[in-house]
């Protein structure tokens, strides 16, 4: 299992997804456009980005900053990051059941291995794209 996940311009949404869920098996990360986020804040349909694209060609904030993800940041701190850094929305989300989950509240307060382990301890469903 690897201590952090790096991420770069080249690296396609979906390996990085990958790895986060091989990293977090409770958890997943979907990315997602201002105008995508403008909706969900009117109730609407959204469509996260398509997971072909790399960081680099949907990125808004051109900069050399690099992210690194470990278990010990807070699932609220990697999306604000990510919205700071790179431009993008990102949101982690869980399975329970047959339904698919935006964490939120105090689910954002928790780091990423915090809410794996609870998600797991739960008897939460492993995460699958």
């Amino acid at each position: 299992m690897a201590a952090e996940i790096r991420i770069i311009g080249m690296k396609q949404l979906g390996k990085l997804q990958q790895e986060f869920t091989a990293r977090f098996p409770y958890l997943g990360i979907k990315f997602y456009t201002k105008e995508e986020m403008d909706k969900a804040a009117k109730g609407e349909a959204i469509q996260q980005l398509d997971p072909k694209l790399t960081i680099g060609k949907v990125r808004t904030v051109k900069n050399n900053t690099e992210l690194k993800i470990v278990g010990q940041l807070g699932v609220g701190t990697l999306e604000a990051r990510m919205l700071a850094f790179y431009g993008l929305y990102a949101q982690v989300v869980y399975k329970k059941g047959d339904k698919r989950h935006y964490t939120s509240g105090a689910e954002d307060k928790c780091t990423l291995q915090e809410l794996n382990d609870k998600f797991a301890a739960e008897g939460h469903d492993k995460y699958a794209y």
